[in-house]
């Protein structure tokens, strides 16, 4: 019998005890014999290691693989393999199938899969067997139960489903943070794993000053994540940071799990979430500038881009897999972009030749942006208490009774730790900002972390050198008490609290969008009233300023309007007295 494997420096005492294995009786039509269950329980309490037997279809045990204490290499028959069926052991492992032990399972049509839990007092735990052609594995906690099972006829061939594919752990290092605020910050990752259709089981947090170089966390860190993840039937980690080339290798060849981070947790959303050609465009770059380094070496592997969770976007585009190609592809996307880019230049000079002012909606993903932007317009855009629900850059033009009309842009929502990527990617979207001549940082007042994020968005705003634009500090969803939001009014003493859902707050709202523009833009809003023998002066008004009212009263005609500093001081010298209204 062929015993595969890496077999230096294992005695030859050892080896034998697994040649003895091909001496058992076959199984018949039963999955296997109970002498041979017990044998390789046996062994591997006693040597600490995994094995697998392979089994033809008469039940004879044909050749064995050794491995470690945490994985063995899976053999390949060729043409026969679905004839076989193959048994391992995993020592003080789990009674669920890995990842890996799936994914042998698919790419070697086995006629079926097993393995046996190992207890650290050498006993049965448990075991899970698959078998060709089903969705499910079934579970055995004895040993006579598994051992009588018998094999069915072999089916045509029917990759196997894993239901845990979009089952994940989540871990985070604290990295000097206190408890709370990884405990906050998992809560986040959980909910955009969840946007992005995965099912979250468990979170862990590990106690480090840094990562570690190889693995992001500890090898003991790693086992244990390795043995839950077998235990609850996750299928993925996901890790609250964004981790290297080399850690994220590492940690699939010690888990065999998908190892996915935050970084390509939000583009997966992002790529699921755009719908303009140009937020395509945007995610599409940022996904390849992300993976570039990740697909550098893994030649064939590549075809794993076919779709799934962390893999939407420039995947389902067939990937190149030479360098040459990708760099071509990104600075397509960068010219196309830069394209955009104009485009949007071309619009904003045309606003300030008409001199139409721009207010942006800056706030953290799920404030309530879109909401609010609906409701000043009247119209209906997209909006859902969803992570980065909106992707796309809306403009509405606003008109307030009796106050100067506006553009309101919404832009993507930001996030703690938004990836780089993003930021550079959606350069022409955020730039919007930068023209912008008033900003509104809409915040949740719901939300318990509400200063956080607003930090979080504070910090983005720095990194775009943005800080010295004006800014309107402005609350959301305020349908709480006063002594709820109190602990926001010495903070922010200039913000307006709202609901964009009832229009609480709207009418302070206008005021005060009003005041900041007309202060950024060196404008006043004034009233005065002209005798009727002064209709010259009114025509000048009209021609010069924007006129919110006009009425024909008694005396004269009464006029309210906006005018710049210039306008201002040429009434002032022909002598027409006008009242500054707030």
């Amino acid at each position: 019998m062929e015993i595969k494997g890496n077999l230096s420096g294992v005695r030859k005492t050892c080896l034998a005890e697994i040649e003895a294995l091909a001496e058992l009786e076959p199984s018949g039509r039963s999955f296997m014999s109970e002498d041979l269950c017990t044998a390789m329980l046996r062994f591997t309490h006693q040597y600490n290691r995994e094995l697998a037997v392979y089994l033809d279809a008469r039940g004879k045990v044909i050749a064995a693989s050794l491995g470690d204490f945490a994985t063995v290499q899976i053999a390949d028959f060729g043409n026969i393999n679905h004839k076989i069926r193959c048994i391992h052991t995993h020592p003080k492992g789990a009674a669920i199938l890995s990842e890996a032990d799936i994914t042998a399972a698919r790419s070697k049509n086995f006629a079926a899969m097993a393995c046996l839990a190992v207890s650290a007092e050498g006993g049965f735990w448990g075991a899970s067997l698959l078998l060709h052609g089903e969705d499910d594995a079934l579970y055995f906690n004895k040993i006579d139960a598994l051992c009588v099972y018998e094999m069915p006829v072999i089916r045509n061939y029917v990759y196997f489903e894993n239901e845990r594919d979009n089952k994940a752990l989540l871990i985070s290092l604290s990295e000097g943070r206190s408890a709370a605020a990884v405990k906050n910050s998992l809560e986040e990752l959980a909910s955009l794993a969840e946007t992005a259709g995965i099912e979250v089981l468990n979170s862990y947090m590990q106690n480090a000053q840094k990562p570690i170089a190889a693995t992001y966390i500890g090898s003991g860190k790693v086992d244990e994540l390795r043995m839950e993840a077998q235990l609850l039937g996750a299928g993925m980690l996901i890790f609250d940071d964004e981790i290297s080339p080399t850690q994220m290798h590492n940690l699939e060849l010690m888990t065999g799990l998908r190892i996915i981070d935050r970084t390509m947790l939000i583009l997966d959303i992002f790529a699921s979430r755009a719908r303009s050609n140009e937020g395509k465009l945007q995610v599409e770059l940022a996904q390849l500038k992300y993976l570039f380094p990740r697909l550098l070496g893994r030649g064939t592997q590549l075809s794993r881009l076919g779709g799934g969770i962390g893999t939407r976007g420039p995947g389902e585009t067939k990937l190149e897999t030479d360098r040459r190609k990708i760099r071509i592809r990104i600075s397509e996307l960068e010219e196309r972009l830069e394209k955009v880019e104009n485009a949007r230049s071309v619009q904003r000079s045309k606003r300030e030749r008409n001199a139409v002012p721009t207010v942006a909606l800056v706030g953290y993903t799920n404030a309530g942006k879109t909401t609010l932007l609906n409701a000043l317009s009247g119209e209906e855009s997209f909006s859902a208490d969803l992570l980065f629900a909106t992707l796309d850059t809306l403009t509405r033009r606003i008109e307030p009774e009796n106050g100067q009309a506006y553009l309101l842009s919404d832009t993507v929502g930001f996030i703690r730790r938004l990836p780089h990527h993003l930021i550079a990617a959606f350069r022409a979207t955020l730039n919007e900002l930068r023209y912008a001549d008033v900003l509104l940082h809409v915040m949740d007042a719901s939300s318990p972390e509400a200063e956080e994020q607003a930090a979080a968005v504070e910090a983005v705003l720095k990194d775009l050198d943005l800080e010295d634009k004006p800014v309107i500090p402005v609350f959301n969803k305020c349908d709480r008490s006063i002594d709820e939001l109190s602990p926001f009014f010495n903070q922010y003493p200039d913000a307006v609290y709202i609901s964009a859902l009832t229009h609480q707050g709207f009418d302070e709202l206008t005021a005060v969008i009003e005041r900041a523009i007309n202060k950024e833009q060196g404008k006043k809003k004034l009233s005065v009233l002209l005798p009727y023998d002064k209709a010259a002066e009114a025509a000048m008004i009209y021609a010069n300023a924007e006129v919110l009212s006009c009425s024909y009263e008694a005396d004269g005609t009464a006029m309210l309007f906006i005018a710049d500093k210039q306008f201002i001081e040429r009434l002032k010298r022909q002598g027409i007295e006008c009242k500054e209204e707030d």
